[in-house]
């Protein structure tokens, strides 16, 4: 991941990391293998660490030996370089997510760390909750450029905007191949990365769990009334979470671009709710519109009858435990129109 500024210098300086901002340099010690040994041949070097992230950048993992006739290249040899773990490696990498790796650290006794790959297929925004804050319990530790970041506030204002871009890459067989680029970017103001105002970083975290737990409340719902109908679910779980994830998207992202140093958080993350309510509330509406006369006549699942009217009541109710809204109008507490069935 790296902070995106208006142009290349200032991206660079928001990029650089400073010393005693979380990255451990090495002193002398961390140089780059041209300036600190003999030319590699092709002899496996064992028992090699990086001494600071100028090694870790310019880690040789693959050896290339040009292969010359008279004063022309004619071919050249590709092997393996010199192996590398991920372990714990959060002090040199500056750019990485870093999560706890439970069954390691249980074993070793110790804190052990790996990079938080990012899951392709989805959004950038649903995993800033290990992206903005270091979690007390030490399970997450957020890039160290972040940290870094905060510290020019002073310098450009904490209500700049700046783009968060994540870059990676995932491989397929035996990690030889590529089977797909993840690039995507978040708008967001300085003030969202301060380590001493957590609370639009909470905020934003929040927004992330009340979304989930509402597209899980519509995936139920579409599951229900594909399986009152006959069906087995599954296709309709997938298509309704696709459905919801891709109308919060920018929802979210514009939502998240709001928020800075002049923020109410407690304002903030009501309108989010409202505003997240109601658009899943009208794809659920959607759905029961669109069930088929099977699913209203329903039939026995697990010793139940299940029907349209019951599966829209149980998402009504999950909705409602999920958001809880207060204050809200009569006319906003009916729209969309809901079918008047009892469900008891």
């Amino acid at each position: 991941m790296l902070v995106e500024g208006d142009n290349l210098h200032e991206t660079l300086l928001l990029n650089f990391v400073r010393p005693g901002a979380g990255v451990d340099a090495q002193g002398r010690r961390d140089l780059p293998p041209w300036e600190d040994r003999e030319p590699d041949t092709a002899a496996v070097r064992h028992a090699l660490a990086p001494a600071g992230p100028v090694r870790l950048f310019t880690w040789q993992s693959r050896r290339i030996r040009l292969v010359a006739e008279g004063d022309r290249v004619i071919g050249c040899v590709l092997a393996n370089g010199d192996a590398l773990s991920p372990q714990d490696r959060q002090n040199f990498e500056p750019m990485s997510c870093w999560r706890r790796r439970e069954p390691s650290t249980k074993k070793a006794g110790v804190p052990i760390y790996m990079p938080h790959k990012h899951l392709p297929g989805r959004a950038f925004w649903r995993g800033i909750g290990g992206l903005l804050a270091e979690k007390e319990d030490g399970r997450t530790l957020p890039p160290g450029i972040l940290g870094s970041a905060t510290l020019r506030i002073d310098e450009i204002g904490a209500r700049r905007r700046v783009r968060l871009r994540a870059v990676g890459v995932v491989y397929g067989t035996n990690d030889s191949v590529v089977d797909e680029i993840i690039d995507d970017r978040l708008t967001v103001a300085l003030a969202l990365l301060r380590r001493d105002r957590p609370a639009l970083a909470s905020i934003a975290e929040g927004a992330v769990t009340v979304a989930d737990l509402g597209v899980r409340a519509l995936r139920n719902l579409a599951e229900d009334l594909s399986r009152a109908a006959g069906g087995d679910g599954d296709g309709a779980r997938v298509r309704a979470d696709a459905a919801a994830y891709a109308q919060l998207d920018g929802l979210y992202r514009e939502w998240l671009a709001t928020l800075d140093d002049d923020t109410d958080p407690e304002a903030a993350i009501a309108a989010w709710r409202k505003d997240a309510h109601r658009l899943l509330r009208r794809l659920g509406a959607d759905l029961v519109r669109d069930a088929s006369p099977a699913a209203w006549t329903g039939r026995e699942v697990q010793g139940r009858l299940l029907n349209t009217p019951r599966a829209e009541g149980m998402f009504l109710a999950a909705l409602h435990k999920t958001f809880v809204i207060p204050n809200v109008s009569e006319d906003e507490r009916h729209e969309p129109q809901q079918t008047k069935v009892s469900i008891a």
